[in-house]
């Protein structure tokens, strides 16, 4: 089967928030004075229920 179009959806993980907050520390060196927020936002940044997710954090 051809994986094109396969969505992944896992049990949660409790690295999703650092990994995050790494994410962040690029983008903000880059972008310095020019950035105005980011937000962690989408089911990777559940942490209360533990909901699972499809694991991506991405630069948008």
């Amino acid at each position: 089967m051809n994986d094109i179009g396969r969505i992944e959806v896992v049990p949660y993980d409790g690295k999703w928030p650092a990994v995050f907050e790494a994410e962040k520390s690029i983008i903000e060196a880059v972008l310095g004075d020019n950035l105005l927020a980011i937000h962690h936002v989408g089911s990777t940044a559940v942490t209360s229920i533990m909901l699972a997710s499809k694991p991506w954090i991405l630069r948008l």
